[in-house]
């Protein structure tokens, strides 16, 4: 935790003169039904707050004894700890972590984990390590940082120490680091061990008990990658907390917990949490507010599902004397509901949310990460022609009928397959295909030389073109579209912004978000994102996108480690062999 979010000498001394009555608090939350963790009840209560910290819990007083202090009247409202996002990777929102946490606060989250591997994928660590501590400590969202395991390097063992530990570490990272007798990622994980530092897993698909039991055995205190109720039963039986996610694609947090129940597991062993939003989801009632009442749609109690995105995440991460609770000397974050479970008030750090609203809060941000973000060169149409004739083994694409292999994605599971279908090039229109297939290119960010040709099935596009500098894990350019213009358009306006969302439609650009911080995060304020995302968002309705989100699942079919088929700029891979997959199965007369 930063410093600052701990009292001082002083602030201890006044915070005792507040309880004894001796020293008015700066704030009072009076008469709320307050939630206790500790007895799941909630009670009759107010909370009087010095600075950024609760002084006192106390049975009402009437509001009349107040006089003169400022008072927020919470009688027939509950009052929750303020909200823990326990794992969210920022640049999903699109939004920068200033904007970030604006957007959070509003919603009632006050605390978030996070790691920023995403920008660490697309910058040098020099330009990350100043980016990270670039971020204020004073902002209406708490950001508590991770060190991304793409920096795993011994040469970065003293900044590890700096972080609140290590998240998203792999089994075959330790794995493959015993199996060489390396040792560089046991040296790492034994300092953060001996230093008390957190060590976070990603345990996709790791089910056996001896993987698991390496894992746990390594430190490894977590998993968020659990897919069925019997692998967040084993997983808890060796010990390890499980955070089940509900964001803008997975999905886990809103049917697991009912057969979770169903095998008897303890929900105290469980945290609810995100992963990755954009941030047009990002609403007061579908982001944490929303993982509650899915808990409680699964059978879990109030009070439970409260638990699960405050008090559960907090003791998890050794942090809940101060927040996700509400008691003398922790931080003041917190929500105040309505009977309908609507938002009435949020305070952080002791002040409402229109002091932070109102406050100009300073960022100077280091000019690096916006430099050099994509520096390859413009597209022509024809370059992408050439590279599309490479793949069919053609000399001219016009009027030929092909038969192709093209990438399936299904959005329940979220994995990709191949479906061989039968094309139909144009011989103008600048080899437009009629059917419901899609061109699909991944483009090197600073590599004219690279591009990788495909084919999607099923998105259903009708005209035009979409390019986006997000495409997970490496985050090259990636376009799909039904002509080669309108693609080449997209992609050379995406490279002028020097990242960004760009869709381009009979030769016009007619939406962009700009995304000029790695490429990944805008600079403009969360309600402008939110908005060009949600014209974006109908827009690609509009043009024929039968995928239920037209957006976000886009950013995850460069995805080199994901099953089963994904675009990069040498081609369309089998992500399981590491295979580049031949396009082509023949040319049709």
């Amino acid at each position: 935790m930063h410093k600052e979010h701990f009292p001082s000498e002083k602030d201890l001394w006044h915070l005792g003169r507040v309880i004894l009555e001796t020293e008015k608090p700066d704030l009072v939350v009076a008469g709320g039904e307050v939630f206790s963790p500790y007895t799941k009840k909630f009670l009759p209560r107010d909370i009087w707050i010095y600075k950024k910290w609760v002084a006192a819990v106390i049975p009402p007083r009437p509001l009349s004894y107040y006089q003169g202090i400022g008072t927020i009247d919470a009688r027939e409202k509950k009052v929750l700890p303020g909200l823990i996002d326990g794992h969210i990777h920022i640049e999903s929102t699109l939004l920068n972590p200033i904007e970030f946490a604006r957007l959070a606060a509003s919603c009632g989250v006050t605390t978030v984990y996070t790691d920023f591997h995403e920008l660490a994928s697309v910058v040098d660590s020099t330009a990350f390590h100043r980016f990270i501590t670039s971020i204020p400590s004073e902002l209406p969202c708490k950001i508590f940082l991770f060190f991304p395991h793409n920096l795993l390097n011994v040469d970065y063992v003293s900044n590890i120490l700096e972080y609140e530990g290590l998240c998203e570490l792999f089994y075959h990272s330790i794995f493959q680091d015993l199996q060489c007798a390396q040792f560089k990622i046991v040296k790492i994980l034994s300092d953060l061990r001996k230093q008390n530092k957190l060590i976070e897993g990603h345990l996709f698909q790791i089910l056996t008990e001896q993987a698991l039991s390496l894992c746990r055995a390594s430190g490894i205190r977590s998993d968020h990658e659990a897919r069925s109720a019997e692998e967040v039963r084993d997983k808890i039986l060796l010990g390890l907390f499980i955070f089940l996610r509900s964001g803008t694609l997975a999905r886990e947090g809103r049917y697991l917990l009912r057969k979770c129940l169903e095998l008897g597991l303890p929900v105290d062993r469980i945290g609810l949490v995100t992963d990755d939003i954009l941030v047009r989801d990002m609403t007061p009632d579908n982001y944490m507010l929303r993982k509650i009442q899915d808990a409680i749609n699964q059978g879990v109690s109030l009070e439970e599902a409260i638990n699960m995105v405050t008090y559960n995440v907090a003791h998890h991460f050794r942090i809940d004397e101060f927040v996700g609770t509400i008691i003398p000397g922790s931080c003041a974050d917190l929500v105040i509901l309505n009977d309908d479970f609507t938002i009435h008030q949020v305070i952080s750090g002791g002040r409402p949310l229109d002091f932070w609203d109102a406050k100009n809060i300073e960022w100077n941000y280091p000019s690096d990460v916006l430099r050099a973000v994509i520096t390859r060169g413009k597209l022509s149409w024809e370059s992408l022609e050439n590279a599309v004739r490479s793949v069919l083994r053609v000399d001219r694409i016009g009027k030929n009928k092909f038969l192709i292999r093209a990438i399936l994605f299904n959005e329940t599971s979220r994995f990709t397959q191949l479906k061989d279908v039968q094309i139909t090039l144009a011989d103008s229109q600048y080899g437009k295909i009629f059917e419901d297939v899609c061109y699909i290119f991944s483009f090197d960010r600073h590599s004219s030389s690279h591009i990788g040709v495909g084919f999607i099935t099923g998105y259903g596009l009708t005209e035009g073109a979409i390019a986006t500098s997000i495409s997970h894990d490496k985050h090259h350019i990636l376009a799909i579209g039904k002509n080669l213009y309108d693609i080449a358009m997209a992609v050379n306006r995406l490279v002028e912004l020097n990242g960004g969302i760009v869709l381009s439609v009979n030769g016009q650009v007619i939406e962009e978000i700009s995304l000029p911080i790695g490429g990944l995060m805008s600079l403009e304020p969360y309600a402008t994102v939110r908005k060009k995302t949600l014209r974006l968002h109908q827009l690609l309705k509009d043009l024929g996108v039968h995928w239920n989100d037209p957006i976000f699942p886009v950013f995850w079919l460069g995805m080199e480690e994901a099953p089963e088929v994904r675009i990069t700029p040498d081609g369309v891979i089998n992500t399981l062999n590491k295979t580049i997959v031949d396009v082509l199965i023949e040319e049709k007369q």
